[in-house]
């Protein structure tokens, strides 16, 4: 990626990522069985996350991954742009590298739990900001012929995180399992 200056100090790197602060709580998982768009496997379930933990601002930009990994494998370039085209074990690799130049925090992907704790952002609707689709194209983006747009191009959730609604799938750090047990 040519227009990316390469950015040395460890201090200057860290000062990419910004993450928001999760505290603890309950929250029902899955949708109700009636929810439009729903799929079979998201059966509803009380879940509880525990321990507080920190959850990136918006989805890994290209400029973030390029700036760790020293390669961007995005089709769609753009610097703001989230970074596509990754693996599970590249986005592992990219958290370990992560981890290697802040011995301080512990780097890692979020659980499918805490991922839609986020995404959910405290609310019981359908989407964090209520039930009405209409609003989502002031959340989401989903048109895949032009690819992904800049993050933080739309709202964020209540709890301050973007892209949590649409722009790009993200990987969590547990494996898919229909029965969820």
């Amino acid at each position: 990626m040519s227009s990316i200056n390469t950015i040395d100090a460890k201090e200057d790197l860290l000062k990419l990522f910004k993450f928001v602060s999760i505290q603890p709580g309950k929250f029902i998982m899955g949708s109700p069985k009636d929810e439009e768009g729903r799929y079979s496997d998201e059966d509803q379930k009380e879940v509880e996350i525990t321990k507080s933990f920190e959850m990136l601002e918006t989805p890994v930009t290209q400029l973030q991954y390029y700036s760790i990994m020293d390669i961007n494998p995005s089709c769609y370039e753009g610097l703001q742009k989230p970074v596509h085209n990754v693996s599970w074990n590249d986005a592992i690799e990219f958290c370990k590298k992560l981890n290697g130049l802040d011995p301080d925090h512990y780097y890692r992907l979020p659980t499918e739990a805490e991922w839609e704790y986020c995404c959910r952002a405290g609310t019981t609707t359908s989407y964090s900001f209520g039930n009405d689709i209409k609003n989502l194209d002031q959340f989401a983006h989903f048109n895949s012929n032009y690819g992904p747009i800049n993050v933080k191009f739309l709202l964020p959730n209540p709890w301050g995180l973007y892209d949590m609604h649409g722009n790009i799938w993200e990987w969590v750090l547990d494996y898919y399992s229909a029965s969820r047990e």
